[in-house]
C-alpha cells in the first residue's frame, strides 16, 4: 500500500496536529511512523543526524540502486491500515528537499499533496526553541541562524520550494494551508482538507486547534550546558515528541539520566521570550523578499496574515 496523500509541511506550522486530525477520521489512516521522511532521508543538508549517527543505514539507502527494497520497506508503514483508508503520510523535510519532487512523481505521481505555510519569522523561531527542548540547539537564537541556516533559513523560503513541487505535479493536486488561519477557524480549514481527499468531514473537534506547547528553560543557559553535555557524550538527538530521547546512548546511562533529570525541571511550559526587534526586521525584509509572488503563486493572500492587509511593501 502506497500513500494517497502527503503531507509535505512545513515544519512548526501545524502539520503534527492536522495529521492527528485526519487520523481520527474512520475513513483515514497515518503511516507508523507519522513522520518517515522516506524521500528526503538521504540528503545530508536536511537530515545531518541521519547522515552521521546512522551510517550504515544511510549507507544502504541508495535510491537508484535499491529503490525496490526500499519501497518495500515504505510500503510497510502503512500494512497496520484496513485496505479501504485513504492512507497518508506527513513528512515536513519534503516542503524544503531537492529531491523528494521527483522522487514522488516517479513512486506515486496521482498523489495528493497538501501544505501548512505559516509566517516564517514566527516559524524560525519557533523551531529554534523546538530544538532547544530536544537538546540539538546549543547557542542563542541568532547563532543558531548562524550556523545551522539549512534548518532556520532555508526552511522558510516558501516560494523557492513550492515552484520546485508544482514543476513536478499538476496545480489541483495540490491543497495549500494558511497556519494562521488553521488557528483560527480549525473547523474549516479541516472541511476543506477533508473535501479535497475526497471524505465526509470531522465534526467533534474537541477545543479546535491546538499548536504543540511550547517549552522554554527556566535557566537558558543550563539548557545549553545540558544539550552541549548531550554532544559530548553522544546522545541521539533524534526528535521524539514529549521528552529527549537517550537511545542507543553512548554514554552510561547514569549520565543520561543525570541529564534528562535536569532538562526535565529545566523546561516549562509558558510563552517564548520576545526576539530582539532588529533581528525580527531583518528577517522579515529577507522572508518578503525571497518569497514575493507567494500570494499570486497559491491564490491566497499572505500579507493579510503575515504582515497585516495593508502591508504590501
Amino acid at each position: 500500500m502506497l500513500p494517497r496523500f502527503l503531507v509535505i509541511g512545513a515544519q512548526k506550522a501545524g502539520t503534527t496536529a492536522l495529521c492527528a486530525m485526519l487520523d481520527s477520521h474512520p475513513g483515514i489512516g497515518l503511516s507508523r511512523p507519522k513522520e518517515p521522511m522516506f524521500f528526503s532521508r538521504d540528503e545530508p543538508a536536511i537530515h545531518p543526524y541521519f547522515f552521521m549517527q546512522e551510517r550504515e543505514r544511510w549507507t544502504r539507502f541508495d535510491w537508484d540502486i535499491r529503490r525496490d527494497d526500499l519501497l518495500a520497506e515504505y510500503t510497510g508503514f502503512f500494512s497496520h491500515l484496513p485496505s479501504h483508508a485513504i492512507c497518508g503520510e506527513g513528512s515536513t523535510t519534503y516542503l524544503c528537499s531537492e529531491k523528494a519532487p521527483s522522487r514522488v512523481r516517479a513512486v506515486i505521481p496521482d498523489v495528493k499533496i497538501i501544505v501548512s505555510l505559516r509566517d516564517p519569522v514566527q516559524r524560525i523561531y519557533s523551531a529554534y526553541w523546538h530544538f532547544v527542548r530536544l537538546g540539538v540547539s546549543i547557542h542563542g537564537f541568532e547563532n543558531f541562524l548562524l550556523y545551522e541556516p539549512i534548518h532556520s533559513i532555508y526552511m522558510g523560503e516558501y516560494k523557492t520550494h513550492l515552484q520546485r513541487w508544482f514543476s513536478q505535479f499538476s496545480r489541483d493536486q495540490f491543497h495549500i494551508i494558511i497556519f494562521e488561519r488553521f488557528v483560527a477557524q480549525p473547523q474549516s480549514v479541516l472541511d476543506e482538507v477533508c473535501a479535497f481527499l475526497g471524505v465526509g468531514s470531522i465534526n467533534n473537534l474537541q477545543g479546535g486547534y491546538e499548536e504543540n506547547r511550547a517549552h522554554v528553560p527556566r535557566f537558558i543557559l543550563l539548557q545549553y550546558c545540558v544539550n552541549l553535555t548531550r554532544r559530548l557524550v553522544g546522545q541521539d538527538l533524534s526528535a521524539v515528541p514529549g521528552r529527549i530521547p537517550l537511545k542507543r546512548s553512548r554514554a552510561p546511562q547514569l549520565v543520561g539520566n543525570v541529564l534528562e533529570r535536569i532538562s526535565t525541571w529545566n523546561l516549562r511550559e509558558r510563552h517564548y521570550p520576545p526576539m530582539e526587534e532588529d533581528v525580527r526586521r531583518h528577517l522579515t525584509s529577507y522572508y518578503k523578499r525571497v518569497n514575493d509572488g507567494l500570494s499570486e503563486l497559491i491564490g491566497q493572500d499572505v500579507h493579510e496574515y503575515w504582515y497585516g492587509a495593508g502591508d504590501r511593501s
